[in-house]
């Protein structure tokens, strides 16, 4: 995945984090960026800290990825002003830790509303136009819990397996969309002691991810 100024970047999670570092890392590449979190502090704060700059913050609003509606007037906007994204990001996630048997229903509705209905609300809304214009890179980031299945990590698993299933999903579909179309979909055993950018990764290979180029 090229990335140069001028570069169109959509995040989620941007407020904190792996989000909030990834989103730093493409402004010093130059990159124009459009932010969302659902904490709408820590969004401001990573728009202070990008404000010197080479790549700049074109729009950012905070809302929950959860609300499809929210996600489609944000994309609508971006669109009209700006055109497709050149990269999509999806970052946002939550984790819960608890047994099965302490768990709500809200607990599972809120773990696999963010972690997995999210990026699906965001690729509803970006993905049309990318492939629309043969051009474009998404990027799920999901976890090495998308492979294994912890007693006490229920929620978070099952949204991360279905998240990597979706990713495989993409890229065997934009292949056959595109002769052109390559796909790296590498789920890696890497953990994070400190939020890192996932950029640099992205630019050689996937954590966890599908990147696809049409």
């Amino acid at each position: 995945m090229k990335i140069t100024k001028g570069t169109r970047a959509f995040l989620t999670g941007a407020g904190s984090g792996i989000g909030r570092a990834s989103a730093i890392e493409l402004a010093e590449l130059g990159c124009e960026l459009f932010l969302t979190d659902i904490n709408a502090r820590g969004l401001e704060e990573t728009r202070g800290m990008i404000s010197d700059k080479p790549g700049r913050v074109c729009k950012s609003r905070a809302f929950d990825i959860r609300d499809l509606s929210a996600v489609k007037a944000f994309a609508d906007e971006i669109h009209q002003e700006f055109g497709p994204m050149d990269i999509v990001m999806n970052i946002a996630g939550i984790a819960l830790f608890a047994q099965i048997e302490d768990m709500t229903h809200q607990h599972w509705e809120k773990v696999i509303g963010v972690n997995l209905w999210g990026p699906i609300h965001c690729i509803e809304c970006f993905l049309p136009e990318m492939i629309r214009v043969k051009k474009g890179h998404l990027v799920n980031v999901a976890s090495i819990a998308g492979l294994t299945g912890a007693p006490w990590h229920a929620a978070y698993s099952t949204s991360k397996w279905g998240l990597a299933g979706l990713s495989e999903v993409l890229s065997n579909l934009l292949w056959s969309i595109s002769p052109y179309h390559q796909s790296f979909n590498s789920l890696l055993n890497l953990s994070f002691s400190q939020p890192e950018s996932v950029v640099g990764l992205c630019q050689n290979f996937a954590l966890s991810i599908v990147i696809f180029s049409v």
